[in-house]
């Protein structure tokens, strides 16, 4: 009964986090727009880029990524506000919450919104015809084919950089800089491209009939889904804790927690789309991670060090837990 209550819940959240997230990316690339078009004397090529960003921007999507930053915030936030903790954070540590907190209203919106412009960015490039050739994103023509495929190309670009544009506008600087350097591991060579590269060379050894070694195997797929679509997920989670002011040993629990639940979504995605079987081995182990991340979290409050929240939530206040979101991706396969 509670479990299907907290799906509930997650789903309810899910809903309200898309409309804030996608209300909070209208307001900025309206404000951008306004902007640039003003810098720019209302140059035509440059309108149709932003329309061009636009389109893809608002073709719908869970906003999952986003939907992590925004809860992971929430309850690490809440529960420190709420005294759910083992022991007191030190005043440097509290200094930090408070920051997180209440510093800037917009900083975890913003944090949010440019992984989602990543990720958006991401899907253009994926759906042109080198990469994987796909004419319709959701319920729509893909950008390459609404526009052509150098405004897609270039509109992928402008969103991959207006993302790092609104992460250096978060104040304190300090924040901003951390930022940064977490989504440029996450969306780099050490995440997501890499995982991208992986997957077209095997997709292009398998057109070309490599022999059977062109067909990973569970640990290469593994890796795969880690860094392809685990990176932006870790990135989601760690991001949800730097809002609320949280660092160190904590952030990389939240990395990996988040690295865990990105294999998960994947594994679901595939099972969904292409009939893939799930390997137990795996999944096993991952739940064994996120388990493993949640306990450490909750050792290191016990011995005053990260400035961890307790991760369980409180009955009745809507408020969402790390095993609440563990069991929900979970629940896909």
């Amino acid at each position: 009964m509670q479990s299907t209550q907290n799906h509930h819940l997650i789903e309810s959240k899910l809903l309200q986090r898309k409309r804030e997230i996608d209300a909070f990316l209208t307001k900025l690339l309206s404000a951008k727009r306004e902007k640039i078009v003003g810098e720019l004397s209302r140059s035509p090529s440059v309108i149709k880029i932003l329309d061009a960003m636009e389109y893809s921007l608002s073709s719908g999507g869970k906003r999952m990524r986003a939907f992590l930053v925004l809860e992971i915030a929430d309850i690490m936030t809440h529960n420190i506000a709420h005294g759910n903790m083992k022991i007191r954070l030190h005043p440097e540590q509290e200094e930090d919450v408070v920051k997180g907190k209440e510093d800037n209203g917009n900083i975890i919106l913003m944090l949010a919104a440019a992984i989602e412009l990543v990720h958006c960015y991401s899907l253009i490039h994926d759906d042109l015809p080198a990469m994987d050739d796909d004419d319709y994103r959701r319920s729509g023509l893909s950008c390459h084919r609404q526009y052509d495929e150098a405004t897609a190309i270039l509109a992928g670009d402008a969103l991959l950089t207006m993302a790092f544009e609104v992460l250096a506008e978060i104040n304190p600087a300090e924040m901003a800089i951390k930022a940064i350097r977490i989504l440029s591991k996450a969306s780099g060579c050490r995440g997501m491209i890499a995982g991208q590269m992986i997957d077209i060379d095997q997709q292009l050894a398998m057109i070309k009939g490599t022999s059977s070694s062109a067909i990973l195997g569970q640990s290469d797929l593994y890796n795969l889904n880690r860094l392809k679509t685990g990176s932006l997920y870790a990135n989601s989670s760690m991001f949800g804790g730097l809002a609320a002011g949280l660092k160190g040993d904590c952030l990389q629990h939240l990395w990996s927690f988040g690295e865990c639940l990105g294999i998960l979504y994947q594994m679901a995605d595939d099972v969904e789309d292409d009939g893939a079987s799930v390997d137990v081995s795996i999944l096993t182990h991952l739940r064994d991670r996120m388990k493993s991340d949640i306990v450490a979290i909750e050792a290191m409050l016990a011995h005053g060090i990260s400035g961890c929240s307790h991760t369980s939530n409180t009955p009745g206040s809507g408020i969402l837990s790390l095993p609440d979101i563990a069991k929900y991706f979970e629940s896909g396969l």
